[in-house]
């Protein structure tokens, strides 16, 4: 005859039942039971929608189940528009469930809801989780962190991050929260200034020495581009200030500076020809920095230019080459003039009685004479389209042809 304990009864009943219509549906929430200590753990909730209208003795029933105890919340759908319902919600355990229900009339809701933030902003040393806490069970979080409004209008940026938990700030940051309950009412923008007085300061770029500069004089073999640099990420302020070449003596030297910012190179083209065997430095300044501001350190590093390579006198190259196809070739008779250099290609020429000989670092040295080699003339020697003899004349053809 006594009324039963916990241990025979269902579990405490869901508090703060709301209910409210959004469209054709029944948005319901509540704050989760808490199970009696001793008792089994609350497994879910049933809720339950019931039309007022009762046709041959039946009301109409449609309902959820929902799992977990922390939930708190759910939508029925289906329902019939023209019919009003009430609401039924029930914590669920292995006991059994709530008795008496607990229950609500739905409700146009008309508040809005206001939310909170803890730590609500402040100057710190080091990073704070902020947890965000919104006034009506069921309502849904936005927050950013470009001080920038979450909720404009009731409508939420699509920039805006929904809130599941607590978050780390860890860098000087604005935020900017609101929430918005289930029956579409919003809160204002609500803000708060994080200053991290530990900001971690932005990597600096990096950078790999490009080769050195491609410019010398006529004696100096010259294989690699312009002095300059690849850097690790997209830099600003390359410039003649920023990017110097200098000599021994440490005078700048004169140079085109360009920045390629697909690549990411940096190249100083000198506007002189530097000195053969020489040591130049390349100096990279104040000024340069990334996208976030961080500054690449000044820094340098030096190349010595190739040593002097003396190219031979073309005449004494040519001479004896030539003297002795004048030897195999008596036709041409006496030597009336010199070796003469200077010609297309870095060719040389000897004018003989009957003829010429011409020769060239590419095609060596050949007679031309007779009806070929006036022909030859009349073309444009080797400037024409023929360029020069690659062979003495040949002859045996037919007719006495060569």
């Amino acid at each position: 005859g006594c009324p039963n304990g916990p241990l025979q009864s269902g579990p405490p009943a869901p508090t703060d039942l709301a209910a409210a219509p959004v469209g054709g549906d029944l948005k319901i929430t509540w704050t989760p039971a808490e199970a009696i200590p001793g008792t089994p753990a609350i497994t879910g909730y049933r809720a339950t929608a019931v039309s007022r209208t009762i046709v041959d003795g039946e009301q109409v029933e449609i309902g959820k189940r929902i799992s977990g105890q922390a939930a708190t919340g759910t939508t029925i759908t289906g329902l019939d528009p023209t019919q009003a319902y009430d609401v039924y919600v029930v914590a669920v355990s292995s006991i059994g469930e709530t008795f008496p229900a607990a229950t609500v009339a739905p409700a146009t809701d008309i508040t809005d809801p206001t939310v909170s933030a803890n730590p609500n902003g402040g100057s710190t040393a080091v990073a704070q989780e902020v947890t965000l806490t919104a006034s009506e069970p069921g309502a849904e979080i936005y927050y950013r962190t470009d001080d920038l409004d979450v909720i404009s209008g009731d409508t939420i940026a699509t920039e805006a991050t929904l809130y599941t938990g607590p978050f780390s700030i860890a860098a000087t940051t604005n935020l900017v929260y609101a929430a918005i309950d289930p029956s579409g009412n919003a809160s204002d923008n609500m803000r708060a200034t994080f200053t991290i007085t530990n900001d971690p300061v932005p990597a600096a770029p990096t950078f790999t020495a490009a080769p050195v500069a491609g410019k010398g004089t006529a004696t100096v073999t010259w294989t690699a581009p312009d002095a300059g640099a690849v850097f690790s990420e997209a830099v600003s302020g390359v410039s003649g200030t920023t990017l110097r070449l200098t000599n021994p003596a440490g005078a700048v030297i004169a140079g085109a500076v360009a920045y390629d910012a697909a690549t990411l190179t940096a190249t100083l083209n000198p506007t002189a020809d530097l000195a053969a065997n020489t040591s130049y430095t390349v100096h990279l300044l104040d000024g340069i920095t990334d996208t976030a501001g961080a500054a690449l350190a000044p820094v340098n590093w030096t190349f010595t230019t190739a040593a002097a390579v003396v190219q031979p006198n073309p005449v004494t190259v040519a001479t004896p080459l030539i003297s002795a196809v004048a030897a195999r070739t008596p036709i041409l008779g006496a030597a009336s003039g010199p070796v003469i250099c200077g010609l297309k290609g870095g060719g040389c020429y000897q004018k003989f009685q009957g003829g010429d000989i011409l020769w060239s670092p590419a095609t060596g040295a050949h007679p031309t004479y007779g009806g070929i080699g006036a022909r030859w003339r009349s073309m444009g020697f080797e400037n024409g389209v023929l360029g020069y003899p690659m062979t003495g004349e040949i002859c045996g053809l037919k007719d006495g042809g060569c």
